[in-house]
């Protein structure tokens, strides 16, 4: 194609003016270039936003009972009234290689009095190791450190430290409703102030050792409400969720396993950039799912 004449014409028209050649060329470059910047720039945003909402404090997997969503009950744990083995469920999803982190929880709602002022709250139990290397809004604190298994300690978000007038060392009374119909209570100190930058998890949450919540609200040390998981890719946890779905120990009652894509739809509309080929049918093979989000019983 080189020796026809319209190739020899089109050449002689980019040589005849060099300014006009040059500007258009340069023009083209520089709005391909801007336009790649700008989707880039966008689809980074996004990506950043999933992974700093997921890591933040409910890590990219649930497991949970079956029946635990979405009312929350306080008797709706793992593996129903006689518990689950805490341990081997937590050994069998370490095993996972695409997992990097696993932490129980238990959950109820109650009251925290200084003396002086009284807030509802969500009180969550956790186990700190294991809880520090998933989740985010515990690192760093704003002032004191993470509560102490048998002590009665607890940490409260900066806008309730705020609300309650309270400060480091001084006693709280918490007060919530036992697994076995009584109404829970006891004194607790506050060793730790959290702050994550969103005022309804700063004024609402207070956070315990999971052994010492338990035994607040009369649950034994194999009953837990969840477990959250982290992995090393958010955007493989539709996956990691149906792995992890198949190959769990058995329990009494059914586990349900759900990814942050059914626990955010509205986020799950955002996906990872992909390169797609030119041809149609490799563009049509890598396009993802509809609806990805997975529940796995059994």
């Amino acid at each position: 194609m080189s020796g026809t004449p319209w190739s020899r014409i089109g050449w002689r028209n980019l040589g005849r003016n060099r300014k006009r050649t040059v500007l258009t060329a340069l023009g083209l470059a520089v709005g391909f270039f801007a336009v790649v910047f700008i989707v880039g720039w966008s689809q980074g945003l996004m990506v950043e936003m999933v992974e700093s909402a997921t890591s933040l404090v409910n890590g990219q997997i649930e497991i949970h009972d079956a029946d635990y969503r979405p009312d929350r009950s306080i008797y709706d744990t793992i593996g129903g009234r006689n518990g689950t083995d805490v341990d081997a469920l937590l050994r069998a999803i370490d095993a996972d290689p695409t997992v990097t982190a696993a932490a129980p929880r238990v959950y109820t709602g109650g009251l925290i009095s200084s003396g002086q002022a009284t807030s509802a709250g969500m009180f969550m139990g956790i186990d700190p190791v294991r809880e520090m290397r998933l989740s985010r809004f515990l690192d760093p604190l704003v002032e004191g450190r993470l509560p102490v298994s048998g002590r009665n300690e607890l940490l409260v978000g900066e806008e309730m430290a705020r609300q309650l007038s309270t400060g480091l060392g001084e006693e709280l009374v918490v007060v919530a409703s036992g697994a076995d119909g009584s109404m829970a209570n006891d004194l607790f100190t506050l060793v730790g102030v959290f702050r994550t930058g969103l005022v309804e998890l700063d004024a609402t949450f207070a956070v315990m050792d999971i052994g010492d919540l338990q035994t607040l609200v009369v649950l034994p040390p194999e009953r837990i409400h969840e477990i959250a998981v982290a992995t090393i890719d958010p955007w493989i946890a539709d996956a990691t969720a149906e792995r992890l779905g198949s190959g769990l120990p058995p329990a009494d009652r059914p586990i349900e396993v759900v990814p942050w894509t059914t626990l955010n739809p509205a986020m799950s509309r955002v996906r990872r950039p992909r390169v797609t080929r030119c041809t149609s049918s490799s563009s049509s093979s890598s396009s993802p799912s509809p609806s990805s989000a997975s529940r796995t019983r059994w």
